[in-house]
């Protein structure tokens, strides 16, 4: 119905309803055209909250793990998407159709029971092919950390891979392994992988790890090579870099939740923490995903960072950070987590009176009324014992990119408003529509929060049209056809026969697939 006047009654019935096809926005070409897909992830039920009642939010679906390679020498790119617990994770090979078909799979179905949350392809062994290496992780394993152990499988040259034995014992839950670089000029390629949480002890920092590559056989190194890395904090990325420009590999890595992004400088071989880069170091937030590279065009690279975004209960700055405490504050043997906030300029819990007596059930007789309660600070509630808890605070929660000023120094340029209703996890920057400039490729979400905060739901995803200056410009998905709106976890762009295909990796849920339009 067009050109309806005002004040009158209307009755509208669907079946008489009519589209113009000739203006109508299906008649629009769009930059990525959706595709159907049959792959999905399941990840089953698991009560985080039952370990900790005050967690922010669930830590047992941080899957599944996404990774790209060409497998088989056939010129096209293959994948790898893990799966949850109890689900296998398989192989999709590439085509020169530009479809996929099922690899050799058979060697995952024997780890089903292990949670895929990172993975990289790479060449272990120097033989020319690619080999694959799975991070395993979750929140649910503590009864049993042999769950834990990430995999090395072995490539024999057309796709079909053994499982390896060549692998020290990593029984922390991890969230990343990095993009593989020879970060000691050896010759063959090394690792680090980092751990997310330790169950039951969130915000403990779990182990992270080093591991170097003798012919084949990795050792855990870190602590003689870098040990600072050990503890960094709940990884969720980190990347190989020359920060310093003194022609080697450093370290980047960041953190999921009161992480700033930390410089580890490669000197002579050693991985050492850096504070001269205080611009990054300083800025903490729940950073999930950096992209590394040259925005501005100017010769040097930048960090696009995906965070929090501003579309949450918890909110950040300088002024006023987010904080936690955690200390066993009743001694009965678990670690209590309180998240603060500032009301009147004095920090507050974020949660209520019955979450907060379930997970230090003394202070049901301490306090007596939720008046009383709400008219205490934190200390008031849970007495001096705050000031020798173990604490973290946030300071910025919005996405953005720090833009590389030279002499050690970022300067942070947060995205539009557009790009923070939402956490950013996965970041791609292509040049998908073919104007010379590249774009950025965004999408996130997060489907766990607890129960009293409603979950992080409203992303879409986000085109960002790049001009070759560093300056975006944020495009609807109504004209780029990009829409996803699941619990995503990480995506990529695959290249089979003459398409580009971006998979989207979604927590126990189908995933999605786009192809670019030429």
């Amino acid at each position: 119905m067009q050109n309806v006047a005002s004040n009158q009654s209307l009755k509208i019935n669907y079946k008489d309803a009519s589209l113009n096809l000739e203006t109508g926005l299906e008649t629009q070409k769009t930059l990525f055209k959706a595709m159907a897909s049959n792959y999905g992830h399941k990840d089953p039920y698991f009560n985080d909250y039952e370990k900790q009642v005050l967690l922010p939010h669930k830590l047992s679906q941080t899957g599944p793990a996404l990774a790209k390679g060409d497998i088989n020498g056939d010129g096209n790119e293959d994948v790898f998407i893990g799966g949850g617990h109890n689900q296998a994770g398989y192989i999709l090979m590439g085509q020169n159709s530009g479809s996929f078909k099922n690899g050799n799979n058979h060697i995952f179905t024997k780890d089903k029971h292990q949670e895929d949350t990172s993975a990289t392809f790479f060449d272990t062994d120097n033989d020319g092919d690619l080999d694959l290496y799975v991070v395993s992780g979750s929140y649910e394993f503590d009864k049993n950390p042999k769950m834990l152990q990430d995999r090395l499988y072995i490539n024999n040259g057309t796709g079909k891979f053994t499982k390896s034995t060549n692998l020290p014992e990593i029984y922390s839950a991890g969230s990343v392994v990095t993009p593989p670089s020879d970060y000691d000029n050896d010759g063959d390629i090394d690792l680090f992988v980092g751990g997310r949480v330790i169950p039951g002890k969130y915000p403990f920092s779990p182990e992270s790890y080093l591991l170097i590559n003798d012919n084949g056989t990795f050792t855990n190194a870190t602590k003689t090579l870098a040990p600072e890395l050990e503890v960094i904090g709940m990884v969720t990325d980190a990347n190989w870099f020359d920060i310093d420009k003194d022609d080697d590999l450093d370290l980047i890595v960041t953190g999921g939740e009161w992480m700033g992004i930390e410089i580890f400088l490669n000197t002579s071989g050693k991985l050492e923490k850096s504070e001269a880069y205080k611009s990054l170091n300083d800025t903490k937030g729940w950073w999930n995903k950096l992209l590394i590279t040259d925005i501005d065009n100017d010769g040097d690279n930048d960090i696009v960072a995906g965070n929090l975004g501003l579309n949450y209960k918890f909110h950040a700055s300088k002024e006023k950070p987010f904080h936690i405490y955690t200390s066993d504050f009743d001694y009965n043997g678990s670690q209590d987590v309180f998240l603060a906030k500032y009301y009147k300029d004095k920090q507050v819990p974020v949660r209520g009176k019955g979450c907060t007596a379930q997970q230090v059930p003394h202070l049901k007789s301490k306090i007596k009324s939720y008046q009383d309660f709400a008219n205490r600070d934190l200390e008031g509630i849970l007495g001096p014992g705050i000031k020798s808890a173990l604490h973290y605070k946030a300071t910025e929660f919005k996405s953005g990119i720090f833009i590389n000023e030279g002499d050690n120094n970022f300067t942070f340029s947060p995205f539009s408003n557009q790009v923070q209703t939402f956490p950013i996890n996965s970041i791609l920057y292509e040049d998908f529509d073919k104007d010379g400039s590249k774009d950025l490729l965004l999408a996130g979400n997060n489907y766990q929060s607890e129960v009293e905060t409603t979950r992080a739901d409203a992303g879409t995803g986000a085109f960002l049209k790049g001009n070759n200056k560093g300056g975006f410009n944020y495009i609807s998905h109504l004209k780029t056809g990009f829409f996803v709106d699941k619990d995503i976890r990480d995506m990529i762009v695959v290249k089979t026969g003459n398409e580009k295909i971006i998979i989207v990796a979604n927590n126990n849920d189908t995933h999605n697939l786009f192809k670019v339009n030429n």
